[in-house]
This record gives C-alpha cells, sequence and structure tokens, in this order.
C-alpha cells in the first residue's frame, strides 16, 4: 500500500503477542533502530491494522484495532461525518460518538480523519456493517489476509505531507523608516494679563 504524499515506512514481520498486557495485541521484527515511534500507524496489504504502542531497538509492538483498548478516530468518506472506532474483542470494532448530516448507510467506505493528529488522513479502514443491536460496526479491510506481514509508517505530524516550500515563512515587507515625527513642543508658558489701573475717587464721569 502506498501514501499520497509518499510517508517513509518500514516492513516487518509479526507474531502473535500472547504475554502483552493487551488483549489483541502483536509482535513486530522491527523497532527503534529503524525509526519506528510510539504511535506509528501499521497497516497490512489491504489497510490499517492498528498502531504502535511500545517500542525496543529490534521490536515493536503493535495494537490493533480490535482491542478493548484502542481508540481510532475515522471518517464516513461519503459523508464526511466523524466517529471514534472503538474496539471490544469482537472482529468488528464499534463506530462510536457518530457525527454525521446524512444517515449511515450499510457499506459506506470507513476511513482514518487525521483528526488529533494522532494518524494520517485518509487511511483505509473497513466498511460500516449493521450490527444486530441496532448498532453500527466496521468489517475491516485487513481482515481480508494474514497480517503475517506490516507497514509501519514512521509517520510524526502533518508537516510530512506538506512539501518544505509551504512551510517555508512567508517573507514579510520591510519595515517603513520615514523621517522621525518630531514630538509636539509644549506651548509656552505667558505671562498673565496685568490688572486694570483703578480710578481714584472721585474723579469725574464723562457726560
Amino acid at each position: 500500500m502506498k501514501t499520497d504524499p509518499p510517508i517513509p515506512m518500514v516492513f516487518g514481520r509479526t507474531v502473535l503477542d500472547a504475554r502483552g498486557p493487551f488483549a489483541n495485541t502483536r509482535i513486530a521484527d522491527v523497532g527503534a533502530t529503524r525509526g519506528v515511534i510510539e504511535g506509528n500507524p501499521v497497516l497490512s496489504d489491504h489497510g490499517l491494522v492498528g498502531r504502535v504502542i511500545g517500542v525496543a531497538p529490534g521490536v515493536s509492538r503493535i495494537m490493533l484495532l480490535t482491542d478493548v483498548e484502542s481508540r481510532t478516530p475515522v471518517m464516513i468518506a461519503r459523508t464526511n461525518g466523524r466517529a471514534i472506532l472503538t474496539g471490544d474483542g469482537g472482529p468488528n470494532p464499534k463506530l462510536d460518538y457518530l457525527r454525521t448530516h446524512d444517515p449511515l448507510r450499510e457499506g459506506d467506505r470507513i476511513l482514518t480523519s487525521g483528526d488529533g493528529g494522532v494518524l494520517p488522513r485518509g487511511l483505509p479502514v473497513g466498511v460500516a456493517v449493521k450490527a444486530y443491536d441496532g448498532g453500527w460496526r466496521v468489517a475491516l479491510d485487513s481482515d481480508a489476509s494474514p497480517i503475517d506481514f506490516v507497514q509501519i509508517l514512521l509517520f510524526k505530524d502533518f508537516s510530512q505531507l506538506a512539501p518544505p516550500q509551504a512551510l517555508a515563512p512567508n517573507a514579510l515587507p520591510p519595515t517603513a523608516t520615514g523621517a522621525p515625527i518630531a514630538a509636539p513642543v509644549a506651548a509656552a508658558a505667558m505671562p498673565p494679563a496685568a490688572p486694570a489701573a483703578a480710578k481714584p475717587p472721585g474723579a469725574a464721569k464723562s457726560p
């Protein structure tokens, strides 16, 4: 499986993890020495398998989408609606917190939404199926074949998906350097006006 734009990836072989602290996990034979970090998405030939939850120099632990601790933000391709894919130990994880304007239909394609920056947007997950209890579940694409061999995407953040020139800071126009504006000069204090001379008493009034 290829991504567009391309994301670096490593290939590994997995075996069942029978002694781990989780119900549905596998161990891959690639680890930190190959650039794998916690949170990296893991895919099979058909779709998303899970994500890396533990790393050592030569091995890594993968939590499958079906594990009871698995929570994956997903989207419905037809309506652009959002949901959380929740594992419960069964083969078909549930769609919880479903938010969509149009009703969900049987067979709707489910993809990763990229919300939260945990996984890149658009990775194939599966198709929506109606459960016996009336809820919605997902038939996983990864169930189409064994997951003995996987691809681990070395995904860190969304900056990997943009061309370098798009991330370069925009050149700002130079700051205008005009002549400095002089500060206003305070008006000089004027001496108080002299009082009018008083007329002497008994002065004749003009007719």
